[in-house]
């Protein structure tokens, strides 16, 4: 009895940690002192496709992503419109033809901001809620 008890109680949590992750407005940040202010749909696909290298005025971009996980997913789904199967078969192409390798990886939000917020040629995304003065959002996903 115990057992169940527990195992209904972590569905539960798991349940509800997916809904409130769900609700999450994910932004794409930028360094605070890059002076790119804004991106569209079309441009922040690009760059974490790596169809593009390079912000609006010619500076490198370097795409960031967030660890495996709600987050991580329902960013690709809103900006790329792709599941994690698809977004594996993408990059399995693309390494495989030689055309592109996917973005490192964080190992938290907080090292994301941390990252961005110190390198101009970063870009990443995280919930709204994390971002602090040292990046700002440039685009909001849908």
């Amino acid at each position: 009895m115990r057992k169940l008890t527990t195992l209904i109680a972590a569905a539960s949590l798991a349940q509800l940690l997916s809904i409130a992750s769900a609700g999450a407005e994910i932004v794409v940040i930028v360094n605070s002192k890059n002076p790119v202010n804004s991106l569209n749909a079309d441009q922040v696909e690009k760059l974490f496709l790596g169809k593009s290298s390079a912000f609006p005025d010619g500076a490198a971009a370097i795409p960031v992503d967030l660890p495996k996980g709600a987050e991580r997913e329902q960013f690709y789904q809103k900006s790329t419109g792709k599941s994690p199967s698809q977004l594996r078969a993408y990059w399995s192409k693309q390494i495989f033809t030689g055309s592109g390798q996917p973005p490192k990886e964080a190992e938290s939000v907080q090292e994301m901001v941390n990252l961005v917020g110190r390198n101009p040629n970063l870009i990443g995304y995280v919930d709204k809620a994390a971002v602090n003065n040292t990046v700002k959002p440039v685009f909001t996903l849908p």
